[in-house]
């Protein structure tokens, strides 16, 4: 069963991400701000759905000469550790969560 929800927040792109980033910029803290969009960079849309889309996403992990575990799925309550904000992110899953769970669509994400 597909929830309207993820299947809303699946149309954007790399670009809508990052632009959405851009212009939060001037309101996160000057502390994070830099480092943000940093770790946003650290885990690239765009090479996930290429990885998730290849037949053999080992082979193509070897291609790009990628060695390790580096994928987001398993760390993403702790990848972001280095942020000062990141004592806020029980707080943030949790709305993501629970909007998560409505399975409302994200309508008011433009696109």
């Amino acid at each position: 069963m597909s929830n309207p929800f993820i299947t809303s927040l699946e149309k954007h792109t790399e670009a809508d991400w990052l632009a959405a980033i851009d212009s939060l910029a001037a309101d996160i803290h000057e502390v994070d701000r830099t480092a943000t969009q940093v770790w946003f960079r650290f885990y690239p849309l765009d090479l996930v759905l290429y990885l998730n889309s290849a037949k053999n996403p080992d082979e193509a992990k070897r291609n790009f000469a990628m060695q390790g575990d580096f994928g987001l799925e398993d760390r993403i309550d702790t990848s972001h550790n280095f942020l000062y904000g990141h004592r806020f992110w029980p707080d943030v899953k949790a709305a993501i969560d629970k909007r998560n769970d409505s399975a409302e669509p994200a309508t008011d994400l433009p696109k």
